[in-house]
């Protein structure tokens, strides 16, 4: 399956590698970090959703092994003939080779894969995590690693540990690299539920075969876990055969881990809206599993631990949020009672008097004009209908006779400006998808690649990403000539029509929420018409316009914000 080289891994009774290096491997990050090309993380927040909300740490004790991440990929392109790399590489085997190859001789720690050092970032956040982590969580994370441990060795497996010391860890990498020319890492190694120790899952075949076993008995019950690969635990029968085996399960195994410790598939630890979606899920599970018999002891009790972690990551969610509520709350009362103070100072004998005064504290009524919103039965839409909410003057509303309410121009009109700006953008995407000859022209993989140049090629897994930002603009530059004028009017139209469906959460509820799920974006983006659909581009438009046509309808019209036709008025006036 894999293609990487591997090294073997060394026991740390024969030499200081294994249970270090193997000690680096798949850790669920807090936030996985973008390596730069210099190996270090850059800021920011995660890609989506809310990120965690962790305390500022002291700082990784691992820290430092990440300094060597950024160069594995590179330099183990640049060692591959360019016959052997997938096509979308081709280009970077001479910059790798030239750049590369003298870096490569000075690296002090060099990954057998990258998937290596994919693991050893995310070992790294998952220290970060653990020193963040409140004494629930921790009791949560003990019992789930107790009860896991309990059942490997049950069927025969079992765990060597390492010292979680930044030191310690480099040494072990640094040994390893220079014994077998690349340091690898065990697929489902962990960080102890207490943080001082390295969990490693022993190179015997006998931890390997409990491995699956487990695995296989968490089939189609644990949430997340796909199906492991054909694979015969008996095949197994030296260390190295345990090694080439995790080369080929390694990335189920990793998410394996990653499950059964309350994070994701990719190791990223969950948003508070994942973690209240999940956790009814885990106990309908659980409860579904429990009324119809069947289940194992060790699959019941896994998700019930698994359960207990996403509770208590869910409660430290809520505290934390609570605190930062109850800290912006204290802020606001102490400025307000700042302000009263100095205007109670300011103000003169005679004003004091007449605050007093019950008469003068009345309230008055309101005779100004404001704006109000009144269907107005004889407004002409531009359909030809009559008919439609329209803002208006108070005085006006009441000659007319009409029930009204108040609006606020301001926020109408920039209502009007986002529909607008997204009805504009399905237009331009109109004029290209409902033209089957056009729309049959579009060449699907030059046109999926150039929509994927915004961020370019990005190497790297479970979050982690290297900077490719000059090989992507090459890529992106051949992608470009061979792309013909339908293509790239489709590419053009398809990028805007894209970023308008992140705004149908703000229009459907008139600008009061633009908050928008994975699954949702993932949906909404199915509505626009893919490279290849040319037989139903139309359909797929037609569609989406009329989803939009109602909330467009309810929209009050207002002068000098008119909304623009969409494509399906301007056929219907044609």
């Amino acid at each position: 399956m894999s293609t990487q080289p591997v090294a073997p891994d060394v026991n740390m009774s024969s030499t200081p590698n294994s249970a270090l290096v193997n000690a680096i491997a798949s850790a669920p990050p807090p936030q996985a970090p973008v390596l730069n090309e210099s190996g270090t993380p850059d800021g920011g927040a995660g890609a989506s959703g809310e990120a965690p909300p962790t305390p500022a740490a002291p700082g990784g004790r691992l820290a430092a092994v990440l300094g060597a991440v950024a160069k594995v990929t590179s330099t183990a392109m640049s060692g591959i003939p360019a016959g052997n790399r997938p096509s979308f590489a081709g280009g970077l085997g001479q910059g790798a080779r030239a750049e590369q190859a003298a870096q490569a001789n000075e690296q002090a720690i060099k990954f057998a894969s990258f998937q290596d050092s994919v693991r050893a970032a995310n070992l790294h956040n998952q220290d970060l995590q653990k020193q963040a982590a409140d004494d629930a969580q921790q009791k949560a994370q003990q019992a789930a690693e107790d009860f896991q441990n309990e059942e490997l060795g049950k069927n025969g497996g079992s765990i060597d540990t390492h010292p979680n010391d930044g030191t310690a860890v480099m040494q072990t990498l640094q040994g390893q690299t220079a014994a077998n020319g690349a340091a690898s890492i065990t697929p489902g190694t962990h960080i102890s539920a207490d943080g001082k120790n390295i969990n490693v899952p022993s190179n015997t075949p006998q931890t390997l075969a409990a491995q699956v076993q487990n695995y296989k008995s968490l089939e189609g019950v644990l949430p997340g876990l796909p199906a492991l690969p054909a694979f015969d635990p008996s095949s197994v029968k030296t260390s190295q055969d345990v090694t080439n085996a995790r080369a080929e399960l390694g990335r189920h195994l990793d998410i394996q881990q990653h499950l059964l410790q309350g994070y994701n598939v990719d190791g990223s630890p969950y948003t508070h809206q994942q973690l209240n979606d999940l956790i009814p899920a885990y106990q309908a599970q659980i409860d579904s599993l429990t009324k119809n018999g069947g289940a194992s002891d060790y699959q019941i009790g896994t998700l019930k631990n698994t359960l207990a972690i996403l509770q208590a990551n869910e409660q430290h969610h809520s505290d934390t949020e609570d605190e930062v509520a109850d800290k912006v709350a204290q802020q606001k009362a102490a400025q307000a009672g700042a302000v009263a103070g100095a205007q109670s100072q300011a103000k003169l004998p005679s004003q004091i008097a007449l605050q007093d005064n019950a008469a003068a504290n009345k309230p008055k009524p309101d005779n100004t004009e404001l704006n109000s919103v009144a269907f107005d039965p004889t407004y002409q839409n531009p359909d030809g209908s009559t008919g439609a909410n329209v803002v208006m003057s108070k005085a006006d509303v009441a000659a007319k006779g009409l029930p009204h309410y108040k609006a606020d121009p301001a926020k109408l009109n920039a209502t009007v400006a986002g529909f607008n700006d997204v009805q504009n953008k399905i237009n331009m995407l109109a004029d290209v998808a409902n033209d089957p000859n056009r729309m049959g022209k579009v060449q699907p993989d030059v046109a999926a690649a150039l929509m994927e140049s915004g961020d370019g090629v990005q190497l790297g897994a479970f979050g982690t990403k290297i900077d490719m930002t000059k090989i992507n603009a090459n890529i992106y530059a051949n992608n470009m000539e061979k792309a013909n004028q339908a293509t790239k009017d489709y590419v053009t139209a398809m990028l805007g029509a894209h970023e308008a469906i992140t705004q149908l959460p703000r229009l459907q509820t008139f600008g009061q929420s633009s908050r928008m799920t994975q699954q949702q974006m993932e949906a909404a983006q199915k509505l626009l018409p893919q490279p290849g659909d040319a037989s139903v581009a139309r359909q797929k438009m037609t569609a989406l316009q009329q989803m939009l046509d109602p909330l467009r309808k309810q929209v009050p019209r207002m002068p000098g914000a008119e909304q623009i036709p969409s494509w399906l008025e301007k056929q219907s006036g044609q």
